[in-house]
């Protein structure tokens, strides 16, 4: 009786776990594969004897002609009749079977590993046929495949499966009777312990191979026998029952209660987000915010105490207790169920009125309805402004990128370029040096030396120019150095152009002060630019460009060792595989000055007068058309106003350059103190430069030993 082709393809897939050696599954794959030749032969001479009228598949002769259009035919062929393409159904088949039922990836050279395991496996201990050039007689009688495709096909099983599994294959070769079955005694004795034959494939193998080929450790197998002799075949459970069956697990009223109370303690205590909070993640519309001197556990506490107190009362009333959880029950039905209750953590640096704002609504709770309103509006219009004032603060920086292309920061004439450029300046919070990465003890209680950072970003470079301003040449921080290391940007370091935006935050001592106005409108009426802009962050929101090269080169300053200010423009330089910041020293250790400073007020003074309510103001502007006036609004969607900065239009400031400020240097005392406390903690080549001895005033300075050659 003939075979159909789906009997025959059912045989060869079970074939495939049958464990064949390579020449029985060679002797399958010709007998399949020849069955199959034949049965394509007989299908297509049945299909040539049919007539054209019954291959119709059912395909509209619109998509026929579009499939028959679609074939693409290599150039130079002759116009023929196209050959037939036959699909051979035992084709995949046949390949498993050869490729052990599709094991091919796991059994072939990219696990290398997984067949040098097997290889070395040594802890067969069967002494039968055991000798040094057979040292794994189990393992040996499998070829290597399968050891790797039944290894591979436990790990794909479940837990529960693969133990039931071996649960079977236990249950067929355990003796566990009452009495012996000893065929060479008469008298059979009670039976002390089970004994189980191994078997894989009907061959007898020791337990330690048959843990291994089954991918199970040596644990897991005594717990399936110790289940199977406990309970026979049955599926394994927990010891618990599962969390149905538990009695310590929670109820529906209790989740209901805690839930319950961590809410309501989150509406008294908590306070609700009307916008974007840097470092709270979650989008949930119900979000609070609750103290950052809150936490789980002191949650946890009150709810505690205020339980046991409950429940002294209704003890004493006669009714049940309400269960009390521990704690890190507590903090997972918080997680699960109440993830939009969150913690500030403490931070530096925030906005003042976002604070207030948010204080205000939090303690709205027992307010009307119209207060309430009018406290979220507010914070909600300040919002609104800070999100202007970013979205200003990009769109400057985008126009600036798409007018440049490919360049570095230098010097170059001023108004050479006729394009408009944003820079973005600040001061970075001074650090010491020298500095040791390993950071020994005693520096914790030294007062090293003090370095200033000022640092000016081009956005469209993108590149950042940083000011090192040692503790002997630093003047202080305010409008005369920020309007002197400007000034040497603009010569040494800008590209350039005819107009200028400017950002900065609105620190009034160094940056929204008088002086920087009537600096910038110097620069205008003298030539040095057509136009400035001068625009002012938002209080609290002045995360910009110059916070980007600080960070990275604070994170390489903390694993460098610095110990002079060539180290230090080494280490700015190096922070960035860019090139993104650039380092210049204002001056060095012995008090030479490669960056002066200029005394711009006394310069300014009489020829200015200052624009009243400036703290108030962010946006100001000046042109060189209109010399001294200064066009300034609130906000960058206000009216703009004007205001005539110059006392005598008639008297205008001079072009030259205002008189130097000489530096105060290191006082004696501070000299002594660096030469006898911080001077062994620099390098040797720098103790000379960093920490020399000190020299009073009326005193000579120490001559260098010339060296003898």
């Amino acid at each position: 009786m003939p075979f159909s082709t789906e009997e025959v393809v059912e045989a060869l897939n079970d074939a495939r776990f049958l464990g064949l050696d390579a020449t029985d599954r060679a002797t399958i794959g010709d007998m399949a594969t020849e069955f199959f030749s034949n049965r394509l032969e007989e299908d297509s001479e049945e299909d040539s004897s049919e007539s054209e009228e019954e291959l119709d598949f059912g395909i509209p002769e619109a998509e026929e002609k579009s499939e028959i259009e679609d074939v693409d035919m290599s150039e130079g062929e002759e116009d023929g009749p196209m050959p037939a393409v036959v699909v051979d159904p035992g084709l995949d088949i046949v390949n498993g079977l050869l490729n052990q039922g599709g094991m091919e990836d796991w059994a072939g050279p990219a696990n290398e590993d997984e067949r040098t395991a097997i290889q070395t496996f040594r802890r067969c201990r069967c002494p039968r046929n055991r000798d040094q050039a057979n040292p794994n007689p189990c393992l040996n009688q499998f070829e290597e495949e399968y050891v790797l495709n039944l290894r591979a096909q436990m790990q794909e099983l479940s837990a529960v499966e693969r133990k039931m599994f071996l649960m079977g294959k236990i249950s067929a070769t355990i003796k566990n009777t009452a009495q012996t079955q000893k065929s060479r005694r008469s008298v059979q004795s009670e039976r002390q312990k089970s004994r189980i034959t191994y078997l894989v494939e009907g061959q007898k193998v020791c337990r330690q191979s048959f843990e291994y080929m089954h991918s199970i450790s040596n644990c897991q197998l005594q717990g399936i026998i110790s289940h199977y002799k406990t309970t026979g075949v049955t599926p394994p459970l927990k010891k618990s029952g599962g969390r149905r069956f538990s009695k310590t697990a929670l109820s529906e009223t209790d989740v209901r209660h805690v839930v319950g109370y961590i809410s309501n303690y989150a509406v008294f205590n908590g306070m609700v987000i009307p916008g974007r909070v840097r470092g709270v993640k979650c989008q949930d519309p119900r979000v609070r915010l609750l103290p950052s001197c809150e936490t789980k556990s002191g949650v946890w506490r009150k709810h505690k105490a205020q339980l046991m107190d409950v429940n002294e009362r209704r003890i004493t009333a006669g009714h049940s207790e309400i269960r009390i959880i521990k704690r890190t029950t507590f903090s997972k039905v918080w997680r699960q169920f109440c993830p939009f209750i969150l913690t500030t953590k403490p931070r530096s640096d925030l906005c003042w009125v976002c604070q207030k704002n948010n204080s205000a609504v939090y303690r709205s709770a027992n307010q009307t309805e119209a207060q309430k309103n009018a406290q979220l509006e507010a914070q909600l219009e300040h919002l609104r402004v800070v999100h202007l004032e970013r979205d200003l603060l990009r769109s400057m920086i985008a126009d600036a990128k798409a007018v440049i292309t490919d360049e570095r920061l230098g010097p170059n004439a001023p108004c050479s370029r006729k394009i408009t450029m944003h820079y973005s300046f600040d001061f970075a919070q001074q650090v010491s040096y020298p500095s040791d990465p390993l950071q020994p003890g005693p520096t914790y209680f030294i007062c090293t030396r003090k370095l200033g950072i000022f640092g000016i970003a081009c956005e469209a470079v993108p590149q950042q120019q940083n000011f090192l301003i040692d503790e002997g040449v630093a003047i202080s921080k305010g409008s005369n150095v920020v309007i002197s290391y400007v000034h040497d940007f603009f010569l040494d370091g800008g590209l350039g152009e005819e107009h200028c935006l400017l950002h900065c935050d609105n620190c009034s001592g160094q940056n929204k002060n008088k002086y920087v106005l009537w600096y910038l409108a110097w620069r205008t009426m003298h030539g040095l630019h057509k136009s400035i802009g001068l625009n002012f962050l938002i209080a609290g929101h002045t995360k910009f460009a110059p916070d980007q090269g600080f960070g990275l080169l604070k994170q390489r300053f903390k694993k460098c060792m610095v110990s002079c200010l060539d180290d230090m423009k080494k280490v700015v330089e190096t922070s960035s595989h860019s090139g993104y910041n650039k380092a210049k020293i204002v001056g060095a250790e012995d008090g030479t000055m490669h960056v002066p400073a200029y005394n711009w007020q006394t310069f300014l003074e009489p020829f200015f007068k200052p624009l009243p309510q400036i703290k108030s103001l962010h946006h100001m502007r000046f042109c060189c058309d209109n010399p001294g006036m200064v066009f300034y609004k609130k906000y960058s969607d206000s009216p703009e106003q004007s205001f005539q900065l110059l006392r005598n239009l008639d008297v205008l400031p001079p072009v030259e350059l205002p008189t130097p400020i000489v530096p105060p240097g290191l006082t004696y005392e501070r000299q002594l103190y660096l030469h006898n406390s911080v001077r062994e903690f620099c390098t040797e080549e720098t103790q000379d430069i960093v920490c020399p001895r000190p020299v009073r005033e009326d005193e000579e300075p120490p001559r260098r030993r010339q060296r003898v050659r």
